[in-house]
């Protein structure tokens, strides 16, 4: 029996097109940063039903069908009351869905022309399921493989009841140009799973790479490891540069999602041309997070002031969106203690990327205006073409190299 909070779920999902998860998510990855966004921020909200019923699924169905939307599973965030609603990723394949319910979802989403890709790290999910669905629906049916890696003692660390990779191997050959998220959690680990991926030959997939991560909610042991392994990565994309014949099925489709200095690099010149604008001179502030900082650095004229701002999480992530209007009124706070002189203060708006208008604190832009009347503070707007975007290992291997050239230390502990 679905309650009346469980039906406003489901209704507001329907308006929406958006299939609302069932969170905290049951594949309980204890490198997940989403399970600790509420003691991080107090005030995200997550929202969640149980595993999906017939009752609920038929409920959400009908309304789907009313609103004439989509199903599509996925992330979403809304802002109400003073409050940012969470509904998050999760395994599309442990929100209870049976045979028949799944393909109600690909057929609505195929009347719908949508073609998103289905979130799974392959944990009890049935190879045979899969390549059914695929064979069944080969130009609608995507997978997004969360494979992190085929170490399976690594993996049973890092994913609770994981037992082994043998099923995960059968899924990723039954798919049909699956999408891979591959974790670079050690040097010989990551080499060594591309080499398995690479023997399978799954055809025009595309393999992203990113490093693992911590924040201060993760025991000690997750730290230990991500700060052990992360200054090797420049090392493992030289190899990747140095041996494409050894991963020759595959190199062609390889992208990064780290190092996240990398993206301000790839669009340096994007982000001179947003700046040229201004006309910036000594007086200027710049605020940005410390992976942009290098960058930026190097691309505005001397007298400009640039501080990198670091986020709450105290963690390895050094990228914006984590930095909150807080963050912002500390460091003008900081800054004006050393030097009075400045008048403007540019800050970049994925810090507020919530709506395009709110940061991860539920505070706008607006309330760091009202601490600072005497300061004009700018929102820099970021392209969506800088969000959306993906790194190539051309990408990686040119900033390592910027950063070699300018002496530049790549790690960095909080």
């Amino acid at each position: 029996m679905i309650n009346e909070e469980q039906k406003r779920i489901l209704i507001e999902g329907a308006k929406i097109g958006t299939l609302p998860s069932n969170v905290p998510c049951p594949v309980g990855c204890r490198f997940c940063y989403e399970c600790h966004l509420e003691k991080i921020f107090p005030n995200i909200k997550s929202e969640f039903i149980p595993k999906y019923e017939k009752e609920s699924f038929d409920f959400f169905k009908k309304e789907s069908e009313r609103n004439k939307k989509p199903m599509k599973p996925g992330f979403f965030l809304a802002v109400k009351d003073g409050k940012i609603y969470s509904r998050n990723f999760c395994d599309f394949f442990s929100l209870g869905l049976d045979r028949g319910q799944i393909e109600d979802v690909i057929q609505n989403n195929k009347r719908y022309g949508i073609k998103r890709s289905f979130y799974t790290t392959g944990l009890n999910v049935d190879p045979d399921l899969i390549l059914y669905l695929t064979n069944k629906y080969k130009e609608d049916f995507r997978l997004w493989i969360s494979l992190m890696t085929f170490d399976d003692e690594l993996k049973k660390k890092l994913v609770q009841n994981w037992t082994s990779s043998d099923d995960i191997k059968k899924i990723i050959k039954s798919s049909y140009n699956p999408q891979i998220m591959l974790f670079y959690i050690s040097y010989n680990q990551v080499i060594n799973d591309l080499r398995i991926i690479n023997d399978i030959n799954i055809g025009e997939c595309e393999i992203a790479i990113s490093q693992l991560h911590y924040n201060k909610f993760h025991p000690e042991w997750i730290k230990n490891l991500v700060m052990s392994n992360i200054g090797d990565f420049s090392k493992f994309v030289f190899y990747l540069s140095a041996h494409p014949k050894e991963f020759g099925n595959i190199y062609d489709r390889l992208c990064f999602i780290s190092p996240s200095g990398a993206f301000a690099w790839k669009f340096r010149e994007d982000l001179k041309d947003l700046l040229k604008g201004y006309f910036l001179d000594g007086k200027d502030l710049i605020l940005c997070s410390h992976s942009a900082y290098k960058v930026l650095r190097s691309i505005c004229g001397g007298d400009v002031k640039i501080e990198a701002v670091s986020d709450i999480y105290c963690g390895s992530n050094d990228f914006t969106t984590p930095i909150t209007s807080k963050e912002i009124f500390s460091a003008i706070q900081d800054y004006l203690k050393k030097d009075d002189s400045i008048k403007r203060v540019f800050v970049p708006s994925t810090m507020w990327a919530i709506e395009d208008k709110f940061d991860m604190n539920c505070m706008t832009i607006d309330s760091v205006r009202k601490e600072f009347p005497s300061l004009e503070i700018i929102k820099v707007m970021i392209p969506p073409k800088m969000l959306k975007s993906n790194l190539s290992l051309k990408d990686c291997i040119e900033y390592y190299n910027f950063l070699d050239k300018d002496n530049i230390v790549l790690g960095r502990t909080r």
